[in-house]
């Protein structure tokens, strides 16, 4: 089952149509021995008027589920405006650690002519 949500709807609407969906998904989780953490659980809206400021009460049990205007997906980090700026200056920070572990361990092995 899919949960959609229709931006035309008020806020009690989604909180509610959104809490029975993630009900629906805590009951299948529990029929196969799983469980959802909600201090890992993010909501992000992509399009409408909700925001950080005007988040959703959605629940995992007792537990809020938290909004973020940042979110990883499959690795891949993104803003509620679809933007990978984030996760480009990311990617380039993890290259420029490795390129200097690189070059660390090429002076290691074949002396200061390696950076030359």
């Amino acid at each position: 089952r899919s949960c959609y949500l229709d931006r035309r709807q008020t806020s009690p609407e989604l909180t509610e149509k959104a809490n029975k969906a993630l009900e629906r998904l805590s009951l299948w989780a529990n029929e196969r021995k799983l469980t959802f953490s909600a201090g890992k659980t993010q909501t992000i809206w992509l399009i409408g008027s909700l925001t950080a400021d005007k988040p959703l009460d959605l629940r995992i049990g007792d537990l809020k589920v938290k909004m973020t205007t940042v979110a990883k997906y499959f690795g891949v980090t993104f803003d509620q405006e679809r933007k990978f700026s984030d996760h480009l200056a990311e990617k380039a920070n993890d290259s420029v650690g490795l390129f200097s572990r690189l070059l660390s361990k090429a002076k290691s092995v074949t002396g200061d002519w390696a950076t030359r």
